[in-house]
């Protein structure tokens, strides 16, 4: 039932502004990109080899007759020293994961929804305005 000189204009109003304030667009995204740091640390070591070497040099001639005999012998020890440097590179990474928000720009559609969202909200706010001002005046 409905009373006399009430009309249900602004429950329909109400209504229509909560229905269109739960609309919208959403153009942010948020996002988990990995983020790798790298640490290159190098290791540096020397190592050192030694090998001995025996050398044994004889010489030996033998005649008979007229008679030559030559023994030469000469040995000689020899060390031999090597030095290498040696690096070695590692890399250590480590993977972080960071949360960014991504935003694309909105399409067509959503353009034009908003814009028409817009203008409704417009629309309604200055019929609101003109009905109680209406109604004021009637008092």
């Amino acid at each position: 039932m409905k009373r006399k000189g009430t009309s249900g204009l602004p429950l329909w109003v109400a209504l229509a502004i909560a229905v269109s304030s739960l609309m919208g667009c959403r153009t942010q995204r948020i996002v988990t990109v990995p983020e790798y740091h790298e640490v290159y640390v190098h290791q540096r070591d020397t190592v050192s080899t030694v090998d001995s070497i025996y050398v044994q040099d004889s010489v030996l001639v033998m005649q008979l007759h007229d008679t030559i005999y030559i023994t030469r012998t000469r040995e000689k020890f020899r060390d031999r020293w090597r030095d290498r440097l040696i690096t070695d590179t590692v890399i250590e990474r480590d993977t972080v994961t960071v949360v960014r928000t991504v935003e694309k720009p909105p399409s067509r559609w959503e353009e034009m929804s908003m814009w028409v969202g817009r203008a409704s909200m417009l629309l309604l706010l200055l019929y609101a305005v003109a009905y109680a001002i209406c109604a004021r005046l009637r008092l």
